[in-house]
């Protein structure tokens, strides 16, 4: 499987104004003009169909000056490569010998430890839980060292998370019974070597619900290093589901939308409005202190045979003065909403550029400023929070229909985002004037 550095060619790249050049500030651009872009081919025909949620699929690491990236390869199997930034090209990917699965929840993810490892985190859907760890810091070449977390955890959906203190906790779900599924976390404080026994960290199990809705689904988790209220820690946005009031069944509906923030310092949340929720959140703190958005009545898609209310991937981020803002999938309205504190309360609105949108590929904060990708997979738009208000700033044509399209981390302007086809291939989006 060959990997190399491939610009492809202008006439897939429209843009009519871009985003992210120079110091990721916003430049006009005359309409249709080609160029602006380089998509970068990562790999061909190598990634397997997921339902990977946005965070954690890409990184730069300044001390290597590399931007690092997985995903799953053929039977799973998690894939990495590394992009050079001194070199401007894109190295060959490494498969890391995970065995074989055929499930499409069992998708990897990545970070980088204190000591400059890095680490693909996965699992064996409602089964375990996986780490593989580079045999030396910051390369992805060699041989990987691959093992099991714990023993037979009931893990799924695992998001790794790090600290500056270099302590690494992975948040997953549990599935306890058909519609319990609380979420979990383990937690090394020596690079991935050693971890903690599971604690819980958002748990209906002391509070379960009379409509059965004690499943948890967490969009993402996104860092905040300096909180001006909380310090170092991570937005954490969820919805709920489960089989509704009648019956026993595994996510049948979803409802409503919540946030908390987990501090790194001592692995407690904290509502928006500041209250210490604890090591863990249950449904009745979650009611009380944590809920953005109630979607109301539950309702069911009778041809599809599935709630129709929230959708599963939501993210947030706070803004300039620490307030959060919480982008979610609105399936009642058909649409996305943003939930924002004010400082008092949620206001949730759609604003007209998203009115529109059902689906979002990823939400980040790129030097300070909101960014939303959306699309229909044969048109990529950047929706940006300027002036209080979003607004669609640059759009993409890929040279293939998307499936996936993340921003990466801590980026770029050569690689800023990393993207998927429904062909299976691999590339990275950045731009050309960044490679000068």
């Amino acid at each position: 499987m060959q990997a190399t550095a491939h610009t492809i060619a202008p006439m897939y790249l429209r843009a009519s104004v871009l985003c992210l050049a120079g110091g990721m500030a916003c430049v006009a651009l005359e309409a249709d003009q080609p160029g602006p872009l380089r998509v970068s081919l990562v790999a061909r025909a190598a990634v397997a169909h997921d339902c990977r949620r946005p965070m954690a699929v890409g990184l730069y690491d300044k001390q290597a000056d590399k931007t690092f990236v997985c995903w799953p390869g053929a039977g799973m199997a998690p894939q990495v490569a590394a992009y050079d930034h001194g070199r401007r090209t894109w190295g060959k990917p490494v498969g890391i010998d995970a065995g074989r699965s055929n499930d499409d929840h069992d998708y990897p993810h990545l970070v980088v430890s204190a000591d400059g490892h890095v680490h693909v985190v996965y699992s064996r859907h409602n089964r375990s839980l996986w780490i593989a760890t580079s045999p030396k810091p910051r390369t992805v070449q060699g041989r990987w060292n691959v093992r099991e977390i714990g023993r037979g955890l009931k893990a799924t959906y695992p998001m790794p998370i790090t600290a500056s203190d270099g302590a690494i906790t992975i948040l997953y779900r549990k599935t306890v019974e058909t519609d319990y599924r609380p979420i979990m976390r383990v937690r090394s404080a020596d690079n991935g070597r050693t971890w903690s026994a599971p604690r819980p960290c958002i748990d209906h199990g002391s509070t379960r619900r009379g409509d059965h809705l004690d499943e948890i689904y967490i969009g993402a988790m996104t860092r905040e290093p300096k909180h001006p209220r909380f310090a170092e820690g991570y937005n954490c946005s969820w919805t709920i589901a489960g089989g509704g009031p009648d019956r026993h069944k595994h996510d049948d509906y979803h409802k409503n939308m919540y946030y908390a923030f987990f501090r790194a310092a001592d692995a407690r949340w904290r509502a928006a409005d500041g209250t210490d929720l604890g090591a863990h959140i249950d449904n009745t703190e979650a009611e009380t202190h944590c809920k953005v958005y109630d979607s109301g009545r539950l309702e069911r898609n009778r041809a599809a045979g599935s709630g129709v209310d929230i959708g599963y991937i939501s993210k947030a981020w706070c803004d300039a003065d620490g307030r959060p803002v919480v982008l979610f999938e609105n399936h009642k309205a058909h649409c996305l909403s943003i939930g924002r504190w004010t400082g008092r309360r949620w206001a949730v609105t759609t604003p007209a550029a998203l009115k529109r949108t059902r689906g979002f590929f990823d939400f980040a904060r790129i030097r300070g400023t909101l960014l939303i990708l959306t699309g229909d997979g044969r048109s990529v738009r950047i929706v940006a929070c300027r002036d209080a208000g979003w607004k669609t700033v640059a759009t993409y044509r890929p040279p293939q229909r998307v499936r996936d399209n993340f921003f990466i981390d801590n980026p770029r302007p050569a690689a800023f985002i990393f993207a998927s086809s429904t062909a299976g291939s691999l590339w990275s989006v950045g731009l050309r004037s960044a490679e000068k």
